[in-house]
């Protein structure tokens, strides 16, 4: 028979009878002979019956004992899906065997590789095997599947700054329950705002590992320019007057301006004035206000002064030298040609001095006139001023009193006589010259001069001598015939309605008009 080697059954227990002895004795013997593994071999059994006689008689029996059956082994963890940081030890199986009491377990593992690194399969084997080779296995599925995804450090808090203080980037880390080096990328994004300098920034920190997962981590930074520019005002400015003006040109420079955000801001100059910086600035102080603006119209001003003085005189002009005649009334007060003034800046500017029109004694006056300006400035002149006494002139017969009628005819001679007074009453023969003119008027109002014609002796007759008539003294009295018959203009005398002769004292010293008087000769041609 061929059996298991646990199923090899107990020897049986034979009897015999023999033909002599009652009870034969019976014999058991069992050889083995092995085969080809501990549990394969072959039991020989042999019965012998032995009488007493020494006669005896075998059985055999053949047990070929065949060990088939295959180890039993423990049960295997059941299939799983795990992350790559829970993947599980490997369990320990045991194993059973119906012949070999300690059959030997072995384990293997198999690694199927997935789409990434972190993704993968497992298959877990353990073997059972005893000692002729027989085997039985067991087998665990375990699926590797990274969805995790790495963990970033803390990315820096939300901040509102200043455009020169944004942060610099942080470096982040991240760890990874299957990637020991996660990659971590860096981006930035700009939102621009309602200027230049106002934006708001986004930084994304995002981590990576080998099979794709991800996570990020974001800061969101607002800047916001609120700070104005640093802005330093050119020096002020002290200057005079341009010479003949009330102004002066001035390069005034250009004020300066830093700015944290902004690298040109605006720079804007306006005068207390309002006129161009480049116009000339008046005497006085004009104060200029430069505005520094950034581009985001945050703003800083300061102050430049231009001073301009006036340091120039007025101009004064004194008149020559000048003689006047005392009124008729024979009283001192004179009237006279003043000084002209003039200033750069100041409109009403007077010379002080003696006025025209004050009494002043008769003789020769040193007039001295100072002209100060509003600044200060001052300038002087000075003339001499002679007044001299009025003479009176008295026309004596046959000319005294007017109108004298039908005194003037064509081929006349009219006598002229005057008689020269001083204040006093007394009579003037010296130190003057009586000059005669006669001025003609006719029907239409109309002027025609019509010089004197007088002769080298003075006598009005040879109508080659044109100037005014010089009277001659005679008696205490100055006179001039006045002859018509040899009048150039054959209209005068026919045109005229009337004519008027004027007597003029002149000084001889001076050359000033001491006394006029005239009187109308009227004609009916």
């Amino acid at each position: 028979m061929t059996v298991e080697c646990d199923a090899v059954p107990t020897a049986a227990t034979l009897t015999a009878t023999d033909n002599c002895d009652p009870a034969p004795v019976v014999t058991f013997s069992q050889t083995r002979t092995d085969g080809n593994c501990a549990d394969n071999y072959t039991l020989t059994r042999t019965w012998t019956a032995t009488d007493r006689c020494g006669n005896h008689s075998s059985k055999t029996q053949i047990i070929t004992v065949h060990d088939t059956t295959a180890p039993e082994l423990s049960a295997a963890p059941a299939a799983v899906t795990v992350e790559c940081d829970a993947v599980p030890t490997a369990a320990t199986l045991t194993a059973t065997d119906n012949c070999d009491p300690a059959p030997v377990v072995t384990f293997s593992q198999t690694r199927t590789d997935g789409n990434c690194a972190d993704n993968y399969t497992l298959t877990r084997t353990w073997t059972a095997t005893d000692r002729c080779g027989n085997h039985s296995s067991k087998t665990q599925i375990i699926t590797v599947h990274d969805t995790t995804a790495p963990v970033l450090s803390a990315a820096p808090p939300a901040v509102t700054v200043e455009c020169n203080a944004v942060p610099t980037a942080a470096t982040l880390t991240a760890t990874d329950n299957s990637d020991p080096n996660p990659v971590v990328t860096f981006s930035q994004t700009r939102t621009d705002g309602n200027c230049a300098n106002n934006y708001t920034l986004a930084r994304t920190w995002t981590a990576t590992d080998r099979c794709g997962n991800h996570s990020s981590r974001t800061q969101v930074i607002t800047v916001h320019d609120t700070t104005e520019p640093v802005i330093a005002c050119p020096a002020n400015i002290t200057t005079n007057t341009t010479l003949g003006n009330c102004s002066t040109t001035v390069v005034v420079g250009t004020a300066t301006a830093t700015d944290n955000c902004d690298s040109h801001p605006t720079i804007v100059g306006t005068r207390s004035d309002n006129k161009p910086l480049s116009d000339p600035y008046p005497k006085g102080v004009t104060t200029i206000t430069w505005t520094a603006t950034d581009a985001c119209g945050n703003s800083n001003t300061c102050q430049q002064t231009i001073t301009v003085i006036d340091n120039e005189p007025p101009v004064l002009v004194c008149p020559g030298n000048q003689v006047v005649v005392a009124n008729t009334n024979c009283t001192g007060t004179v009237v006279f040609t003043l000084p002209t003034v003039t200033d750069n800046c100041d409109d009403a500017v007077a010379a002080a001095g003696t006025a025209s029109g004050s009494v002043m004694g008769l003789g020769v006056h040193a007039m001295i006139y100072t002209a100060l300006d509003t600044a200060g400035n001052s300038n002087s002149c000075s003339f001499q001023l002679t007044v001299l006494a009025p003479v009176f002139v008295t026309f004596q017969p046959p000319l005294a009193g007017q109108p004298v009628a039908n005194k003037i005819r064509r081929g006349q001679v009219v006598p002229h006589k005057v008689r020269l007074t001083n204040c006093s009453g007394a009579t003037v023969t010296s130190g003057v010259t009586v000059k005669l003119k006669v001025l003609g008027i006719d029907s239409g109002n109309n002027t025609i001069f019509q010089d004197v014609i007088e002769d080298a002796n003075g006598v009005g007759s040879d109508g080659t001598v044109t100037s005014d008539g010089i009277m001659q003294l005679t008696d205490g009295q100055f006179h001039f015939n006045l002859d018509t018959s040899n009048f150039t203009d054959p209209n005068t005398v026919a045109s005229a309605r009337f004519y008027q002769s004027t007597v003029t004292v002149i000084d001889n010293t001076t050359g000033a008009v001491l006394g006029s008087t005239s009187v109308v000769l009227e004609t009916k041609q």
